[in-house]
């Protein structure tokens, strides 16, 4: 009786990957795979070297002063000065408060500012061109709807309202940190303008 001599086939296991498979789906998508490509290439260059703007960062110290107007002794002096944690805390909130940056603003007279005053501002054709794509949309479905008349703002409450937004961006530029182990304060701005940044740094620090 011949015996028989039994074949063994390889069993592909489930966890393996098939690289001709994997090559030739992704050869089938090879046009979206392009396309998206390019898109992303073509937004980061527009966004690189059209829209971003350079930035640059002026830093200015203070030393937080916590002596008793009268001293005695040299006892006197070391108990006086007060470094804690809580004082250090309340320290960087006086510095980025809005009565003192409001001050500021005024001084240095930066609601006339473009950068921290949008309206100032160029109009952006980009968007211009967006809303002009989405009343026309609006219009073709029908529900475009007149505008209602404006009723002229009150001047108090826009110049608030302008003077408001500005500080709000203004402490948005601001950075306070405290240098460890001392009562040293470092202030950094952030503007478009180098000049400008030292300006605002140099006046919060004297300010304070």
């Amino acid at each position: 009786m011949a015996g028989t001599k039994a074949v063994v086939t390889p069993q592909k296991r489930e966890d393996e990957i098939d690289l001709a498979q994997l090559f030739r789906t992704l050869w089938r998508g090879k046009f979206w795979i392009i396309l998206f490509t390019l898109i992303g290439l073509t937004i980061g260059i527009y966004r690189a070297y059209i829209t971003a703007v350079p930035v640059y960062t002026a830093k200015s110290v203070v030393m937080l002063e916590s002596r008793r107007e009268q001293v005695v002794d040299l006892s006197s002096v070391v108990t006086g000065l007060s470094g804690d944690f809580a004082t250090i805390n309340t320290e960087v909130q006086v510095i980025r408060s809005r009565g003192l940056i409001e001050k500021l603003v005024k001084k240095l007279d930066l609601t006339n500012d473009p950068e921290f005053n949008p309206r100032l501002r160029p109009p952006d054709t980009s968007f211009s061109l967006i809303k002009t794509v989405r009343g026309a949309i609006r219009w073709a479905r029908g529900t475009d709807t007149p505008a209602k008349p404006a009723t002229a703002p009150d001047p108090d409450v826009q110049a608030t309202n302008l003077l408001n937004n500005v500080v709000d961006r203004l402490i948005a530029r601001i950075r306070v940190s405290n240098i460890e182990r001392t009562r040293v304060f470092e202030l950094s701005v952030t503007t478009r303008n180098p000049r400008k940044s030292a300006l605002i740094a140099n006046t919060l620090a004297d300010q304070r």
